[in-house]
């Protein structure tokens, strides 16, 4: 197994992954001051990506309109029907993803061996595997959840699980707030560069409110979630296995540098 605390910083810095801010910053996104939830967020010398912007259109209205825009197309180059399905079911996620940030954190929805067309193979230059499936019937009732447990404070820091897996989900988290000390321990039984880097469907990393994760855990009962960790320190910091062994520690610089820098440095 590749060392992963060297992946995830490769996976990280890759076009697919970095930062788009040098895109971003290139347009006024403000316009007519109806922006609520902006594309950077986050502490304001170190802000990440949002999963969606939502945008007050209707100056006489509280409606909001949340917008989002994906596709992996690694996935649909190995599988047309799968990709696209795919490219519903982040859309789907990332609309979801739009709240807040809490304590302890779980990853909501199962991890499975899809690596077909992932971050991680594409590092490791394999084209081969298995692309990411998605339920329509999982995914709705996933969403519905999310949005509700949201809506109820809940949930006060949502990323949804796309490239990179849930190795980079965690670590753009860490970017844009506070430090994260997990275990993958609860996961399924894969190995562990597996667990951070597969790409399956219909998963999100949620920070929960402390007081209110009793409530958390009932409202997901008929959904597969599973507690790694806490928030904790500026590190993100990982362990697994039956012996804790510690596969990341790596402070919150280290993963902005790698993280911001690509795009900066090529186009500037």
């Amino acid at each position: 197994m590749p060392n992963v605390e060297e992946m995830l910083l490769k996976i990280l810095s890759s076009y697919n992954v970095c930062s788009r801010e040098w895109v971003i910053r290139q347009y006024d996104f403000e316009v007519r001051g109806c922006t609520v939830i902006k594309p950077m967020h986050g502490d304001v010398e170190m802000q990440t990506h949002a999963d969606a912007v939502v945008i007050k259109p209707l100056r006489d209205s509280f409606k909001g309109l949340a917008i989002t825009s994906d596709i992996n197309p690694y996935f649909t180059s190995l599988n047309v029907y799968w990709g696209t399905c795919s490219a519903i079911d982040e859309a789907c996620r990332n609309l979801a993803s739009v709240g807040a940030r809490g304590n302890p954190i779980y990853v909501i929805g199962e991890t499975k061996k899809e690596m077909g067309g992932s971050e991680y193979y594409k590092c490791m230059g394999l084209e081969a595997g298995i692309v990411p499936r998605s339920e329509p019937s999982l995914l709705k009732r996933s969403v519905e959840k999310v949005v509700e447990a949201i809506e109820n404070g809940l949930i006060v820091s949502c990323h949804d699980v796309s490239n990179g897996g849930i190795g980079i989900a965690l670590a753009e988290m860490v970017i844009g707030g506070k430090g994260a000390e997990v275990c993958l321990y609860s996961l399924p039984n894969l190995r562990t560069d597996i667990k951070l880097f597969s790409e399956t469907n219909t998963r999100w990393v949620v920070e929960v409110r402390k007081e209110k994760e009793e409530d958390f855990r009932k409202l997901f009962s008929d959904l597969k979630i599973y507690k790694i960790g806490s928030v904790k320190g500026r590190k993100l910091i990982v362990y697994d296995g039956d012996e804790m062994e510690k596969f990341i520690d790596i402070d919150k610089e280290e993963l902005h540098n790698a993280w911001s820098k690509r795009l900066w440095e090529e186009m500037a």
